[in-house]
């Protein structure tokens, strides 16, 4: 959709929503993300600025997967009343007549990934901080209860995501850099947990998808994918799948990585993985998240 058509439904749409008749809209831009098009838009409204968040399925396609802007709107009000930062959503509908598609719109936030040379302005001890909030905001996330979304439909099941990752690791560039994979895949499948409760994970979170303040503050999760925004069986698992990515590190900076995550007692490292110290399979089943 180009600028000016959506600058051309937001004043009727903002109109609406803020109850005020007279209200503009002004700088209208594209904004980043990769679960659907979205855009950045100011509005005056009784003499006051105010800055929006703009979030629109591709046009033409199917809604589904991350096409279901639905599916991110259900996951981030899982998030109301938890201490994991967000943007609220303020408005939302899979009604067409606004947009000709679904959508929904936040506060705009003022800050930015971890990108470029953005985080070059963070001190160490920021950006230890900075890294300490993010996996705080991980585990909270993973304490959300599932309940709260039954948008999202049903556990998908353990299997799906560890053999999801088969055809990325067929096309790797660097294959050598997942050396560790078959082993790693072995280990996770062998040590699935058949007793474990059930919540809600985002499914890409990474450093671009957290977004900070120019003081160091985590803002907001964002970007949260609409295929992979689903249940999820939390408890043991969930630690050997950060450490798959631990096993890609030199053992002390696993154990840096593991120790900055808060009510974390034990952690695996790449030692562990390729069973240098303690045996993976004790470790895997011992391990729980706090």
């Amino acid at each position: 959709m180009e600028l000016e058509e959506v600058g051309n439904r937001l004043v009727p749409f903002i109109r609406t929503k803020l109850q005020d008749p007279n209200a503009t809209i002004e700088n209208v831009a594209r904004g980043p993300g990769h679960a659907g098009f979205s855009y950045f838009f100011d509005t005056i409204s009784d003499g006051l600025r105010t800055s929006y968040f703009l979030r629109l399925p591709p046009p033409g396609v199917k809604h589904e997967g991350t096409a279901d802007v639905m599916r991110q709107v259900a996951a981030i009000r899982t998030l109301q009343g938890t201490n994991v930062p967000h943007a609220p959503i303020l408005w939302a509908s899979a009604d067409e007549d606004w947009f000709g598609v679904p959508y929904f719109v936040q506060p705009r936030l003022d800050g930015d990934t971890l990108k470029d040379e953005w985080p070059l302005q963070f001190s160490d001890a920021q950006l230890r901080a900075m890294a300490r909030d993010a996996m705080t905001a991980l585990a909270g996330i993973h304490k959300v209860d599932p309940a709260n979304a039954p948008y999202l439909g049903q556990f998908w099941g353990y299997e799906f995501d560890v053999t999801r990752w088969d055809r990325f690791y067929e096309r790797a560039a660097e294959p050598e850099l997942l050396a560790l994979q078959p082993r790693v895949k072995q280990l996770l499948l062998e040590n699935i947990p058949h007793d474990a409760r059930i919540a809600v994970y985002h499914g890409d979170f990474q450093w671009s998808n957290l977004l900070y303040s120019r003081k160091a503050e985590l803002l907001a999760v964002i970007d949260w994918p609409g295929r992979s925004a689903r249940f999820y069986k939390m408890r043991k698992f969930n630690k050997a799948l950060l450490s798959t990515y631990l096993a890609s590190r030199s053992a002390e900076e696993g154990t840096n990585f593991s120790a900055a995550v808060p009510g974390w007692k034990q952690y695996l490292t790449a030692k562990d993985l390729m069973g240098t110290t303690k045996a993976p399979q004790q470790s895997l089943t011992i391990t729980t998240l706090q």
